[in-house]
């Protein structure tokens, strides 16, 4: 008996065949103009009008294929359409499998008539298993389209209901894998080899790139062969001495002046998003620390590694047999209750060292309203660089000057005197207004460059806050 010759879908792949009564969640259809009564222009308009809530769907006209029939003169492909469509799981009237093939078929305007049959057999419509696969194969960019030489055509051609940057994120889950096993090919992970080597000369991050592959990728045994790569990548770049100019400010002050929230609160202003903040002294305060880390927070704490991290370049920040730990980012901020030199003292420097520390920092006392008073300035380096860091530094300053009126600590004096007078209305009406001034703070961020005025303002119940936050900003008060 001969061997059944199997077929594949478009892809590369088996496909599922169905009837007009069978339940699906994605459909993958091919037809000609004979299956489109009302024509490719109407069905582009069916397609653009779906809604989002209930379908993905894209399409695409082939009209420049060329079949293989002839070397020399070949004979160009009758002209045809691919719908590729998904029912979203909120969509009405959908069962748990899914939405009738028929009804599909209707919204779109799609006739497939009793002498088509063949068509259909011919994985003409079928469901899919990997949709971004088929949206990729749309354009012929899928591994099996190029390997065939297939036309190319351009993401322009694609009609769909999605904007285009969502039909990138589709297109963008696709991961080609072998026809048989779904296991990713040797060719594929020296690709993916040397991708994360570069992801870690460039001190990327490896987790978020990680988290989104595909389950295939990601099972592969060979992956922690790639993450090795990726840190021989980041060792690599830091025995070059990746220069980073970095820029380091030392806050020393009395306790409760607000430094360390204040700090963390003008390094978030800034655009810092991934900020390490180190307020125990044990042995794994850097235990958190990645490669993309952007700053470091000391709070009142001393470390033992304080000549490294606040060198000028990519630094090991202590090394652990495997898994180091690396500091990347540009900005390092130290906040302590004790005078820089002793503080320095008590990380285990010594006179010379803490000279060399003192060249590296911008050190600054505390004003008696919580501002900040440089005593001394960073001048290592090129002018150029120290340049830069003090532009950084002043706008720093700026920022955290202006935060630091927003530090309340102080007022809560007068809350806690009401209680202990028994007088609790006026301390719940005290409490909120401490509550309305600080969201009147976040709204500030929300409605940037709305607030020309400063000025304090009533709330009457029937407001928001959201109502009054174009006319007002919240002052401490002055009671």
């Amino acid at each position: 008996m001969g061997k059944k010759e199997e077929t594949t879908n478009l892809i590369g792949r088996k496909g599922s065949k169905m009837t007009v009564k069978s339940n699906v969640k994605t459909l993958a259809v091919k037809v000609y103009d004979e299956q489109i009564p009302d024509g490719w222009e109407k069905l582009k308009e069916r397609i653009k009008e779906l809604k989002k809530a209930e379908y993905q769907c894209l399409g695409i006209k082939h009209d420049e294929d060329v079949l293989g029939d002839d070397f020399f003169e070949p004979s160009t492909e009758k002209p045809h359409y691919h719908i590729l469509i998904r029912v979203m799981e909120d969509a009405q009237n959908v069962s748990k499998s899914g939405k009738h093939v028929s009804t599909i078929l209707n919204d779109l305007g799609i006739v497939f008539r009793k002498e088509d049959a063949t068509m259909i057999a011919n994985h003409d419509i079928e469901t899919v298993g990997d949709f971004g696969a088929y949206a990729t194969y749309l354009t012929h960019d899928t591994e099996k389209a190029i390997n065939d030489g297939k036309q190319h055509y351009d993401m322009s051609a694609i009609v769909s209901n999605m904007s285009y940057e969502e039909i990138l994120k589709i297109r963008e889950g696709y991961v080609r894998v072998s026809d048989k096993m779904k296991k990713v090919t040797s060719g594929e992970i020296v690709e993916v080899d040397e991708f994360c080597y570069e992801l870690g000369r460039q001190f990327g991050d490896f987790d978020e790139w990680y988290f989104k592959q595909r389950l295939f990728l990601r099972s592969n045994a060979r992956m922690k062969h790639c993450r090795e790569r990726y840190d021989k990548g980041i060792a690599d770049s830091i025995k070059d001495e990746t220069y980073v100019n970095r820029l380091c400010i030392f806050i020393t002050g009395k306790p409760n002046m607000g430094k360390s929230y204040t700090s963390l609160e003008t390094m978030r202003e800034l655009g810092y998003e991934r900020i390490l903040c180190v307020d125990n002294n044990g042995t794994g305060k850097y235990d958190n620390l990645t490669p993309t880390t952007q700053a470091i927070l000391i709070d009142d704490q001393t470390t033992d590694s304080l000549l490294t991290i606040s060198d000028n370049k990519a630094v090991t920040a202590y090394r652990r047999g495997s898994d180091d730990r690396y500091f990347t980012g540009d900005l390092l901020i130290v906040t302590s209750n004790l005078p820089f030199e002793k503080w320095a003292k008590k990380c285990g420097l010594n006179k010379e060292e803490i000279q060399s520390a003192i060249s590296r920092f911008f050190i600054c006392e505390l004003n008696d309203d919580g501002t900040l008073n440089p005593i001394s300035c960073s001048d290592r380096g090129k002018p150029r660089q120290v340049k830069e860091r003090g532009d950084r530094f002043s706008k720093f300053a700026l920022r955290y000057d202006s935060l630091v009126s927003e530090y309340h600590k102080a007022d809560l004096t007068r809350y806690f005197d009401m209680i202990k007078n028994r007088h609790y209305e006026d301390a719940l009406n005290y409490k909120r207004k401490l509550t309305l001034r600080t969201r009147g703070y976040f709204l500030k961020k929300k409605y940037p460059g709305q607030f020309p005025t400063r000025k304090t303002a009533e709330i009457t119940p029937e407001q928001t806050l959201e109502d009054k936050a174009k006319n007002w900003v919240w002052t401490p008060d002055k009671q």
